[in-house]
Protein backbone atom coordinates (compact mmCIF):
# COMPACT_ATOMS: atom_id res chain seq x y z
CA UNK A 1 0.00 0.00 0.00
CA UNK A 2 1.37 3.40 -0.94
CA UNK A 3 2.25 5.88 1.76
CA UNK A 4 -0.25 8.77 2.02
CA UNK A 5 2.37 11.39 1.25
CA UNK A 6 2.88 9.84 -2.19
CA UNK A 7 -0.49 11.35 -3.15
CA UNK A 8 -0.61 14.83 -1.60
CA UNK A 9 -3.43 15.89 -3.93
CA UNK A 10 -5.72 13.63 -1.86
CA UNK A 11 -5.24 15.96 1.12
CA UNK A 12 -5.63 18.92 -1.21
CA UNK A 13 -9.01 17.62 -2.38
CA UNK A 14 -10.07 16.83 1.20
CA UNK A 15 -9.38 20.45 2.13
CA UNK A 16 -11.43 21.81 -0.77
CA UNK A 17 -14.14 19.18 -0.38
CA UNK A 18 -14.75 20.42 3.16
CA UNK A 19 -15.28 24.00 1.97
CA UNK A 20 -17.56 22.78 -0.82
CA UNK A 21 -19.57 20.54 1.51
CA UNK A 22 -20.16 23.48 3.84
CA UNK A 23 -21.51 25.50 0.92
CA UNK A 24 -23.79 22.63 -0.10
CA UNK A 25 -25.08 22.41 3.46
CA UNK A 26 -25.78 26.14 3.42
CA UNK A 27 -27.91 25.84 0.30
CA UNK A 28 -29.67 22.74 1.59
CA UNK A 29 -30.60 24.59 4.77
CA UNK A 30 -31.72 27.93 3.38
CA UNK A 31 -32.58 27.49 -0.31
CA UNK A 32 -35.04 24.63 -0.05
CA UNK A 33 -38.57 25.07 -1.38
CA UNK A 34 -40.96 26.17 1.33
CA UNK A 35 -38.34 27.80 3.53
CA UNK A 36 -39.59 30.92 5.31
CA UNK A 37 -36.10 32.43 5.40
CA UNK A 38 -36.71 34.84 2.53
CA UNK A 39 -33.91 37.26 3.36
CA UNK A 40 -31.35 34.47 3.50
CA UNK A 41 -32.62 33.17 0.17
CA UNK A 42 -32.14 36.60 -1.40
CA UNK A 43 -28.51 36.63 -0.31
CA UNK A 44 -27.97 33.17 -1.78
CA UNK A 45 -29.78 34.24 -4.96
CA UNK A 46 -27.29 37.13 -5.22
CA UNK A 47 -24.51 34.53 -5.39
CA UNK A 48 -26.29 32.44 -8.02
CA UNK A 49 -26.91 35.46 -10.24
CA UNK A 50 -23.26 36.47 -9.92
CA UNK A 51 -22.12 32.99 -10.98
CA UNK A 52 -24.51 32.90 -13.93
CA UNK A 53 -23.39 36.33 -15.16
CA UNK A 54 -19.75 35.27 -14.75
CA UNK A 55 -20.29 32.10 -16.76
CA UNK A 56 -21.92 34.04 -19.59
CA UNK A 57 -19.18 36.67 -19.66
CA UNK A 58 -16.43 34.05 -19.68
CA UNK A 59 -18.19 32.08 -22.42
CA UNK A 60 -18.26 35.20 -24.59
CA UNK A 61 -14.57 35.88 -24.01
CA UNK A 62 -13.66 32.30 -24.88
CA UNK A 63 -15.95 32.21 -27.91
CA UNK A 64 -18.08 29.39 -26.54
CA UNK A 65 -21.60 28.68 -27.73
CA UNK A 66 -23.87 30.55 -25.33
CA UNK A 67 -26.74 28.31 -26.39
CA UNK A 68 -25.00 25.46 -24.60
CA UNK A 69 -24.29 26.80 -21.11
CA UNK A 70 -21.66 24.95 -19.15
CA UNK A 71 -22.67 23.23 -15.94
CA UNK A 72 -21.34 25.09 -12.93
CA UNK A 73 -21.94 25.26 -9.22
CA UNK A 74 -20.79 27.83 -6.75
CA UNK A 75 -18.31 25.41 -5.23
CA UNK A 76 -16.75 23.30 -7.96
CA UNK A 77 -15.11 25.82 -10.29
CA UNK A 78 -15.36 25.83 -14.07
CA UNK A 79 -16.58 22.80 -15.92
CA UNK A 80 -13.19 22.13 -17.45
CA UNK A 81 -11.47 22.17 -14.05
CA UNK A 82 -11.87 18.42 -13.48
CA UNK A 83 -10.15 16.38 -10.78
CA UNK A 84 -7.55 15.35 -13.36
CA UNK A 85 -6.92 19.02 -14.16
CA UNK A 86 -6.37 19.75 -10.49
CA UNK A 87 -3.87 16.90 -10.20
CA UNK A 88 -2.11 18.03 -13.38
CA UNK A 89 -1.89 21.60 -12.11
CA UNK A 90 -0.52 20.37 -8.80
CA UNK A 91 2.13 18.27 -10.57
CA UNK A 92 3.30 21.29 -12.57
CA UNK A 93 3.35 23.67 -9.63
CA UNK A 94 6.48 24.21 -7.50
CA UNK A 95 4.32 23.56 -4.42
CA UNK A 96 0.93 21.89 -3.94
CA UNK A 97 -1.80 24.45 -4.52
CA UNK A 98 -3.09 23.74 -1.04
CA UNK A 99 0.14 25.18 0.37
CA UNK A 100 0.20 28.27 -1.86
CA UNK A 101 0.74 31.30 0.41
CA UNK A 102 -2.16 33.29 -1.05
CA UNK A 103 -4.62 30.42 -0.68
CA UNK A 104 -3.40 29.83 2.86
CA UNK A 105 -3.79 33.53 3.65
CA UNK A 106 -7.36 33.54 2.34
CA UNK A 107 -8.26 30.36 4.21
CA UNK A 108 -6.78 31.62 7.50
CA UNK A 109 -8.79 34.84 7.13
CA UNK A 110 -11.96 32.86 6.43
CA UNK A 111 -11.41 30.83 9.60
CA UNK A 112 -11.48 34.07 11.60
CA UNK A 113 -14.37 35.86 9.96
CA UNK A 114 -16.74 32.92 9.44
CA UNK A 115 -17.22 31.81 13.08
CA UNK A 116 -17.67 35.44 14.11
CA UNK A 117 -20.35 35.94 11.47
CA UNK A 118 -22.18 32.75 12.40
CA UNK A 119 -22.24 33.64 16.08
CA UNK A 120 -23.56 37.14 15.39
CA UNK A 121 -26.14 35.83 12.92
CA UNK A 122 -27.44 33.24 15.35
CA UNK A 123 -27.57 35.88 18.09
CA UNK A 124 -30.07 37.96 16.11
CA UNK A 125 -30.36 41.72 16.04
CA UNK A 126 -30.91 44.53 13.53
CA UNK A 127 -27.88 43.62 11.40
CA UNK A 128 -28.48 39.87 11.36
CA UNK A 129 -28.66 39.72 7.58
CA UNK A 130 -25.35 41.53 7.18
CA UNK A 131 -23.74 38.86 9.31
CA UNK A 132 -25.46 36.12 7.27
CA UNK A 133 -24.14 37.72 4.08
CA UNK A 134 -20.63 37.63 5.55
CA UNK A 135 -21.09 34.00 6.61
CA UNK A 136 -22.57 32.92 3.28
CA UNK A 137 -19.77 34.48 1.20
CA UNK A 138 -16.82 33.50 3.39
CA UNK A 139 -16.09 30.05 1.90
CA UNK A 140 -16.22 31.42 -1.62
CA UNK A 141 -13.15 33.61 -1.23
CA UNK A 142 -10.59 30.81 -0.65
CA UNK A 143 -12.47 28.47 -3.01
CA UNK A 144 -12.30 30.90 -5.92
CA UNK A 145 -8.63 31.60 -5.23
CA UNK A 146 -7.94 27.86 -5.18
CA UNK A 147 -9.64 27.30 -8.54
CA UNK A 148 -7.86 30.32 -10.01
CA UNK A 149 -4.52 28.81 -9.00
CA UNK A 150 -5.56 25.50 -10.58
CA UNK A 151 -6.42 27.26 -13.84
CA UNK A 152 -3.14 29.16 -13.84
CA UNK A 153 -1.33 25.84 -13.68
CA UNK A 154 -2.58 25.02 -17.18
CA UNK A 155 -0.40 27.81 -18.61
CA UNK A 156 -2.55 28.45 -21.66
CA UNK A 157 -4.92 31.17 -22.86
CA UNK A 158 -8.07 29.41 -21.61
CA UNK A 159 -6.48 28.78 -18.23
CA UNK A 160 -5.44 32.43 -17.98
CA UNK A 161 -8.94 33.69 -18.79
CA UNK A 162 -10.57 31.26 -16.36
CA UNK A 163 -8.07 32.14 -13.62
CA UNK A 164 -8.72 35.86 -14.04
CA UNK A 165 -12.46 35.25 -13.82
CA UNK A 166 -12.07 33.20 -10.63
CA UNK A 167 -9.91 35.94 -9.10
CA UNK A 168 -12.58 38.48 -10.10
CA UNK A 169 -15.26 36.40 -8.38
CA UNK A 170 -13.10 36.07 -5.27
CA UNK A 171 -12.81 39.85 -5.25
CA UNK A 172 -16.58 40.31 -5.65
CA UNK A 173 -17.38 38.02 -2.71
CA UNK A 174 -14.63 39.59 -0.62
CA UNK A 175 -15.93 43.11 -1.29
CA UNK A 176 -19.42 42.00 -0.27
CA UNK A 177 -18.02 40.75 3.02
CA UNK A 178 -16.12 43.99 3.59
CA UNK A 179 -19.25 45.98 2.74
CA UNK A 180 -21.33 44.02 5.24
CA UNK A 181 -18.63 44.27 7.92
CA UNK A 182 -18.80 48.02 7.49
CA UNK A 183 -22.58 47.98 7.93
CA UNK A 184 -22.75 45.45 10.76
CA UNK A 185 -22.85 47.06 14.19
CA UNK A 186 -21.00 44.86 16.67
CA UNK A 187 -20.82 44.95 20.42
CA UNK A 188 -18.00 46.89 22.03
CA UNK A 189 -16.02 43.74 22.84
CA UNK A 190 -16.13 42.68 19.17
CA UNK A 191 -15.06 45.96 17.60
CA UNK A 192 -11.35 45.17 17.75
CA UNK A 193 -11.86 41.75 16.16
CA UNK A 194 -14.08 43.20 13.44
CA UNK A 195 -11.50 45.85 12.60
CA UNK A 196 -8.77 43.22 12.47
CA UNK A 197 -10.60 40.97 10.00
CA UNK A 198 -11.56 44.03 7.96
CA UNK A 199 -7.92 45.04 7.68
CA UNK A 200 -6.95 41.50 6.72
CA UNK A 201 -9.72 41.45 4.11
CA UNK A 202 -8.54 44.78 2.68
CA UNK A 203 -5.07 43.29 2.27
CA UNK A 204 -6.51 40.27 0.43
CA UNK A 205 -8.44 42.61 -1.84
CA UNK A 206 -5.27 44.56 -2.59
CA UNK A 207 -3.56 41.35 -3.72
CA UNK A 208 -6.54 40.37 -5.86
CA UNK A 209 -6.56 43.81 -7.49
CA UNK A 210 -2.91 43.35 -8.37
CA UNK A 211 -3.56 39.93 -9.89
CA UNK A 212 -6.41 41.32 -11.96
CA UNK A 213 -4.39 44.22 -13.37
CA UNK A 214 -1.15 42.38 -14.15
CA UNK A 215 -0.16 41.93 -17.80
CA UNK A 216 -1.11 38.62 -19.35
CA UNK A 217 1.58 35.99 -19.20
CA UNK A 218 2.54 34.82 -22.66
CA UNK A 219 3.33 31.17 -23.26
Amino acid sequence: MSAPNEYPWVFQRDDIDLLEDELDDLYTTFAQVGSLMYQEQEILREQIETEEASDQALARRLGLDEQKPRAQTLSSGREDATFEDVVSAWQKAPLPIQTHPFYQQAKAWMKEVKPMARQQYEGGGPTTMEWFRIYANSNLVPLKIFWALCEEGKEDETGWQCAQEEYRLAQIYLLRILESLERAHSSWDLQEDVQRVRNQGIELERILSGLLTRPQRRS
